[in-house]
Formats: C-alpha cells, sequence, structure tokens
C-alpha cells in the first residue's frame, strides 16, 4: 500500500512541476547594454537595440540642427544619425566611435563607448519620476551603482515631434 501511495505522491509532484512555470524562467531578466557618454554610464535596454556598429563612415547632410550627424549605410539600409550626446543635453564632441541601430525606426544614435553588457533582474529596474537629463526612464541597481537607463522611445518620440511626425 505505501508503494502505491509513494508512486501516486510522485506522479503528482511531477505532473505538478511540469504544470508550474520554472521560477528562473517566469521572470526574463532585463537585458542592458552600457554605453558612456561625456564621462557618464547611461543604460539602454537591448529590447529597443536592432543593432550595435563601430568605425562606420557617417556621411554629413546639410541641416539647421546640429544634432544630426549625417547620414549611414547599416546591412543595406540608410539611416539618420543622432548625436546622442546632445541629444541628451550634453556638448557635441568630436565623431563618436559607435552606433547604435534603434529596432522601432532606422535611426541611428552615435556614443562614445561601449562599456558593458549586463543582464539583471527586473526587480533591479524601478521607473525614474524625474532625472536631470531627458529620456531617462528608469534607474537600474547594478554592481556599479545605480544607473539611469535611457528610453529609445522617448527620444525616437521626440524626433519626431521634432520632425513634425
Amino acid at each position: 500500500m505505501s508503494t502505491r501511495l509513494d508512486a501516486a505522491i510522485l506522479r503528482a509532484e511531477f505532473d505538478r512541476a511540469f504544470a508550474e512555470k520554472p521560477a528562473e524562467a517566469a521572470e526574463a531578466p532585463l537585458e542592458l547594454i552600457a554605453i558612456e557618454l561625456a564621462g557618464e554610464t547611461f543604460l539602454v535596454s537591448l529590447e529597443e537595440v536592432a543593432g550595435l556598429h563601430a568605425d562606420r563612415v557617417v556621411a554629413p547632410v546639410p541641416s539647421p540642427d546640429p544634432k544630426l550627424l549625417g547620414l549611414v549605410a547599416v546591412r543595406g539600409l540608410l539611416a539618420p544619425a543622432w548625436e546622442l550626446r546632445a541629444l541628451l543635453g550634453f556638448p557635441r564632441a568630436p565623431a563618436p566611435r559607435w552606433l547604435l541601430l534603434a529596432k522601432a525606426r532606422p535611426i541611428a544614435l552615435a556614443f562614445d563607448r561601449l562599456a558593458a553588457h549586463l543582464r539583471l533582474p527586473r526587480a533591479a529596474l524601478t521607473p525614474a519620476t524625474e532625472h536631470a537629463r531627458p529620456h531617462v526612464d528608469a534607474l537600474v541597481r547594478t554592481p556599479n551603482g545605480v544607473q539611469p537607463k535611457i528610453s529609445l522611445a522617448s527620444i525616437l518620440a521626440a524626433l519626431a515631434r521634432q520632425q513634425g511626425g
């Protein structure tokens, strides 16, 4: 009788284990890149990024907006390249080395340095109510302290408004 009962308990536990989500898969971690602008570190969600490119040639174009660096060709796509430093309120700098291609729209954002790739629990993210820099939507607890996270959606929306679209 106890063998039959033990088998029934094991079968029920086995079935229950497959019916529940595994604890580690219940919530996907935050996938972020840490980038540097003017000596400060900012985070960007990889969910918003289509690609990262170093040392791309940006062809200057005439524009009344100095934040527009020009056009860049990436994987057969022509995209406007904007200086992320200037979009966040920092002074302009010599040509940044890195380009981040946004996933939502074909727009490249130029930045100084790619610092790290981070995989953190979602609980590390706290929505930011206000920040000294525009387009910061959250603060993230990292091994290097609390760092601001930039919203590419916010930047893209501001560029669309600026261009009347």
